[in-house]
């Protein structure tokens, strides 16, 4: 050991025994499937409940597993952020379409109504382009919008090269 520098050993905190975890997570599977219903409202309708609710109950045992009583916080509060994480990261999981993808099509359905809220009629590929992509925009960061548009079917490639060049 150097001199001055004292070694400092890492706390352990002991895993819960089995009879208690199973009994935390009997008494909150009520929780796990009421926080899938919430996030199950919001979805489309091809996602199923019971996939949710496993994905919940499985954040639940994880919640059970690494709970340490002696920071002060109750169990039901941090087994709900862990029972809605790993609801979400099931569902991303699910998910084809990447984040940034996702926000994009958000930005042009945003963009689109926007436009037949001022205009009164649904915009044409060449407006949404103008809207969507500065003048001087490289077409190279443009490679994941094109598969976002050619998904859309309301836009061609052609319409957004027109307005990179």
């Amino acid at each position: 050991m150097r001199r001055g520098i004292a070694r400092v050993q890492p706390t352990v905190i002991p895993a819960p025994s089995w009879e208690t975890r199973d009994a935390l997570v009997l008494e909150h599977l009520p929780l796990a499937r009421a926080i899938a219903v919430r996030v199950y409202e919001n979805l489309p309708v091809h996602v199923d409940l019971d996939d949710l609710v496993h994905a919940g109950v499985m954040g639940l045992f994880d919640a059970a597993l690494k709970f340490d009583a002696g920071k002060q916080i109750g169990f039901k509060t941090y087994a709900k952020h862990r029972i809605k994480g790993s609801i979400l990261d099931s569902l991303r999981g699910l998910d084809w379409a990447s984040r940034d993808l996702r926000r994009r099509h958000k930005q042009l359905e945003e963009i689109t109504r926007q436009f037949v809220a001022t205009q009164e009629r649904t915009p044409t590929e060449a407006e949404v382009a103008e809207q969507t992509l500065p003048k001087t925009a490289s077409p190279l960061p443009l490679i994941g919008l094109f598969g976002l548009l050619a998904l859309g079917g309301a836009f061609t490639l052609r319409a957004v090269a027109s307005r990179v060049r």
